[in-house]
């Protein structure tokens, strides 16, 4: 079910743009006087999912002898805890064409 409350059809849930903004002092909307649209946010938030992600997936490794159940429960774990993150990054294909500006 797609909610009502999404900015983009990544489904950027308007509460974690909202709390981004938090973290930078400014309103939720403001967001777009730092970054040119959404698509660039969309970017930004993906771009350091994978980030987090992988520093889980290198700490998993260094603390397994079997690298494959690991990564899986590095993987399970990141999409459990960070869905906010976890769906934009999958959902669909990314678009590579957006760069960060």
């Amino acid at each position: 079910m797609i909610s009502p409350n999404t900015v983009s059809r990544r489904r950027i849930p308007i509460e974690l743009t909202r709390k981004i903004a938090g973290r930078l002092g400014i309103r939720a909307p403001s967001i777009y006087k730092h970054l040119p649209n959404k698509q660039t946010l969309e970017a930004a938030l993906i771009s350091d999912g994978f980030e987090q992600q992988a520093e889980l997936f290198e700490a998993a490794l260094r603390g397994s002898d079997d690298p494959l159940p690991a990564l899986a429960a590095a993987y399970r774990e990141f999409a459990t805890s960070h869905p906010h993150l976890y769906r934009p990054m999958y959902e669909q294909p990314l678009d590579r064409d957006q760069r960060l500006r």
